[in-house]
């Protein structure tokens, strides 16, 4: 708490947190439910690693979110990476967050993506074979 000097729990709390003359926002629990959609959406897995490792790991921004990406869920890749960054200034607003793509039904995400692919360049169309794949 503010009082005691003490903000969140080891291993799932933001760098910012941390630094004693850093100013802590609402990003700070953008963070952690970042962690925490990781941990979910994996059943027990944390993208900052085994226990031991994860406060260093987050100082120093090292994460992997290897095991979404192995399972094809792109959307909710997207959307933790840009809870987990580590300029607080760069993470995601709450109601950003509300409106991701990863929130949407398959039936939205393939629409979005039946109209938006041919107008960008090639790369996004990876994206639209996840969404025709998960419909």
């Amino acid at each position: 708490s503010r009082r005691s000097g003490l903000i969140g729990t080891d291993g799932w709390v933001a760098p910012e947190a941390l630094i004693s003359d850093a100013s802590v926002t609402c990003a700070v629990d953008v963070f952690s439910l970042g962690c925490i959609y990781y941990y979910v959406l994996t059943n027990g897995s944390h993208p900052f690693g085994d226990a031991l490792k994860r406060q260093a790991n987050i100082m120093q921004g090292e994460y992997s979110l290897k095991l979404l990406s192995t399972a094809g869920n792109l959307m909710a890749v997207s959307l933790i990476e840009t809870m987990l960054r580590r300029d607080p200034s760069l993470r995601p607003i709450s109601a950003t967050l509300a409106v991701h793509p990863f929130f949407w039904s398959k039936e939205r995400q393939l629409r979005f993506f039946m109209v938006t692919v041919p107008l960008v360049p090639i790369k996004p169309y990876y994206f639209m074979r996840y969404a025709i794949r998960s419909f």
